[in-house]
């Protein structure tokens, strides 16, 4: 998970904070995945720990004045964003405190916590960069009649690359999944509550999930364990997340399910239509695909 220039929204000090963040971040993570010793890996998260409870409340102060003094609207959502993520590293150190190491709970911890960081200083901070230096996003005249399909596929685009740097290359539509596509490692399946209901099943091959860590978070692992499968599963909340906001600007309010791995099942016993059709998104480092069931109420 490297720094990079792209990330700054133009204010010294909120861009600081966040150079400090990726760095007690990706400290932090090296500490989980070390080889050392328990006792001294337990010492040295809860040290990064009582760091990050701290640092992260007046980085979130910051940004958070910033915000109301130049009217940004997006304020509340926003402060919103930054309590859910306190409450998540508090109630963790906590866990900690009183279970001590816990490998299965830290990977989880870690994984959402590497993809939460990079979403929130990629997308979330530039949208304040964008209202500040006045530049308006050019906004698409979508249709709902138009169908759900462009609009997954264009959410995903938007996190993929500003996540990852990743390029969607090509779509294909299937009604029925090739082979070389239907031994996925990871599937992860999210539903949407309110006004557009349904689920959203997408699946990753072990290597397209590896790989997708990798550019995440900037290091290779071999198998797929608690703290890639956590990555993923928090990449694939943001997309979801992303989704909701785009039919909520449509005029559609929808919330959306915690993101639910499922492993040795495959697509037709998840989510089956006889309509159903499976679209594979093509990157430069791999392919994976999604299988929808939306309806508006």
């Amino acid at each position: 998970m490297m720094w990079k220039d792209s990330l700054k929204i133009g204010i010294e000090e909120v861009d600081a904070q966040h150079k400090e963040l990726f760095k007690r971040v990706n400290s932090f993570v090296g500490i989980v995945l070390g080889n050392t010793k328990i006792e001294e890996k337990e010492k040295k998260i809860e040290e990064t720990l009582d760091f990050l409870s701290e640092y992260v409340i007046l980085h979130f102060q910051a940004e958070e004045k910033i915000q109301k003094e130049n009217n940004y609207p997006g304020y509340k959502e926003h402060c919103k964003i930054h309590n859910n993520f306190i409450k998540e590293v508090v109630d963790f150190k906590k866990e900690f405190k009183e279970n001590g190491f816990n490998q299965s709970m830290i990977y989880k911890f870690s994984g959402k916590m590497v993809s939460w960081l990079i979403n929130h200083v990629a997308n979330e901070d530039q949208k304040i960069k964008n209202y500040l230096v006045n530049v308006k996003e050019d906004k698409k005249e979508n249709d709902i009649s138009n169908g759900y399909l462009e609009l997954i596929v264009e959410s995903t685009k938007k996190i993929m690359n500003s996540m990852l740097q990743l390029e969607i290359e090509k779509t294909i539509e299937l009604l029925i999944l090739e082979e070389e596509y239907s031994k996925s490692e990871i599937r992860i399946s999210i539903n949407l509550i309110g006004d557009i209901e349904g689920e959203i099943l997408y699946s990753f091959s072990k290597d397209m999930s590896l790989k997708i860590l990798e550019k995440m978070a900037g290091m290779k692992m071999e198998e797929v364990d608690e703290f890639v499968t956590s990555a993923i599963s928090e990449l694939v909340n943001i997309i979801t997340a992303t989704i909701s906001g785009e039919l909520l600007k449509l005029g559609y309010l929808c919330d959306i399910t915690a993101p639910k791995v499922i492993i040795g099942k495959g697509r037709n016993e998840i989510l089956k239509k006889e309509k159903t059709i499976d679209t594979i998104l093509d990157t430069e480092i791999g392919s994976f695909d999604f299988r929808f069931d939306l309806l508006k109420k």
